[in-house]
């Protein structure tokens, strides 16, 4: 991104993307890894600055979301939960919290809850990655607008 014409000494700007930043994360967070996959995502709140400040690009964001999940049990049910991210900035994209709730964390022995949680759990690094890819998007576009 780059400054407007009116900034040429490149110092404080900020473009508003958080609109098209929930949008992004409907589609963009349908993540699978191991026998869990995201289904859907609701609630999202929150917002999301491209800022430009002193020639740097960068994303500003506060986000709140959930995300509906599967996981396919060892007998090879659909097991439906949801994982509530209750806070995510920019500055904590590798370390938000992610709650679990549902028939995955509630169902079956306590070996197969414990199984269905580190599967769901084990969305996180395809979840950080999608989420990455939409902060470079959101600077891409902010400097293409």
């Amino acid at each position: 991104m780059s400054a407007s014409v009116w900034n040429n000494a490149g110092t404080w700007e900020e473009k508003d993307c958080s609109e098209w930043a929930k949008e992004q994360l409907q589609t963009g967070l349908a993540v699978e890894a191991g026998t869990a996959r995201v289904t859907n995502v609701t609630n999202v709140k929150g917002h999301v600055h491209v800022l430009h400040v002193r020639g740097k690009a960068r994303v500003g964001m506060e986000l709140t979301f959930e995300l509906g999940i599967e996981v396919t049990s060892d007998a090879g049910e659909a097991v439906p939960g949801k994982l509530s991210v209750t806070e995510m900035s920019e500055t904590d994209v590798d370390d938000y919290d992610l709650e679990l709730s549902g028939r995955v964390k509630s169902e079956g022995t306590k070996a197969q809850q414990a199984a269905n949680k580190a599967q769901a759990l084990g969305l996180r690094e395809p979840l950080t990655a999608a989420i990455r890819a939409m902060m470079a998007a959101a600077i891409e576009r902010a400097g293409s607008a």
